[in-house]
């Protein structure tokens, strides 16, 4: 495999970028990672470890490639985070990579993006057509990195798929999902509002296997940008799926939504906004809230399907998660 192009991975020993590089091993595709630790998956043909905001660092791990995915970026963040990093990760950061790849002969690039970068639409289902409105400095950043993304491989007359992920779950997940199998888990889980609000979730393995189908597939000039989703569910489904699977109940009662979202605006209009009061309240708005999107237009232009069914994919999850606390 020698002569065979590699494609490029960011983010090669993160929580994505670990899953694409295992579905690149299983179809025999060469892949040449980068990432911030300092060994990579033992899956990749070659692997140096690199700083993104750095441009030296980056340039001197960035090979030749067919394609670029370019999956490393800062999120999954539960402690206050300087606005400033999310910018310099995500958007310089791009720029970095997508330079150094253009320079380096990349023919494609794939540009993992997130969901986020919609905002609080209030549309049922929110599609590609739906303009962006970012609601915080990740969200903003993840959008003017693809706005980064766009610019250089359109001077470049280099194709460029952006993939706007939902919310991804699955075995060492690091987000939300995790978040809430620990609440639950631990007995810290109450119910607020009714629980039948849509969220969008797609398991880590379906969402690099989206990413590696879009990678070997035959580019089109010009950029397209694509949801990658699995079917919405309600959120009650999410915590069904995941108290089945731990064997631990939740409380059967709810709190209305209204009463700790008016609680927490009361605390916050005193207090800092990034103070626990404004935090706490925005969480239990994003909670109750509609996050469905339609991710039709990936799956018909790349005869693509999710193959995790729900129950499964938070099986495995929790499954995990007590392997590492038992």
């Amino acid at each position: 495999m020698s002569d065979v192009v590699p494609i490029m991975l960011t983010g090669a020993s993160g929580f994505l970028g670990s899953e694409i590089s295992r579905h690149c091993a299983a179809q025999r595709l060469k892949v040449h990672g980068t990432g911030r630790s300092a060994s990579g998956p033992a899956n990749v043909s070659a692997y140096v470890a690199a700083d993104l905001t750095k441009p030296d660092e980056v340039a001197a791990a960035t090979v030749p490639s067919g394609t670029l995915i370019h999956c490393a970026g800062l999120a999954h963040q539960f402690k206050p985070v300087p606005d400033e990093r999310f910018f310099a990760v995500n958007v310089d950061g791009t720029r970095n990579v997508v330079e150094a790849s253009l320079q380096a002969g990349t023919r494609h690039v794939v540009l993992v993006s997130s969901v986020s970068v919609y905002g609080g639409s209030p549309e049922d289902v929110i599609d590609e057509d739906t303009v962006c409105a970012p609601e915080s400095p990740y969200a903003e950043s993840k959008l003017q990195a693809e706005a980064e993304a766009r610019t250089l491989a359109e001077a470049a007359n280099v194709p460029l798929t952006i993939l706007r992920m939902a919310t991804i779950y699955g075995e060492g997940d690091p987000g939300n999902v995790a978040k809430l199998v620990r609440a639950i888990d631990r007995r810290r889980f109450v119910w607020v509002g009714n629980g039948r609000n849509l969220k969008s979730l797609i398991h880590v393995r379906d969402a690099a296997a989206a990413c590696v189908t879009a990678a070997t597939a035959e580019p089109t000039l010009g950029t397209r940008v694509y949801n990658v989703s699995a079917d919405p569910c309600e959120m009650r489904q999410i915590v069904g799926c995941i108290s089945d699977s731990l064997g631990k109940p939740v409380l059967p009662f709810a709190i209305p939504a209204a009463i700790p979202i008016c609680l927490a605006g009361a605390a916050g209009r005193v207090t800092a906004a990034d103070s626990l009061p404004n935090r706490v309240g925005r969480t239990l708005k994003k909670w109750v809230a509609n996050d469905a999107y339609d991710g039709t237009r990936f799956c018909e232009d790349f005869e693509f399907t999710p193959t995790i069914k729900l129950s499964d994919g938070i099986q495995r999850e929790a499954d995990w998660y007590r392997s590492r606390v038992a």
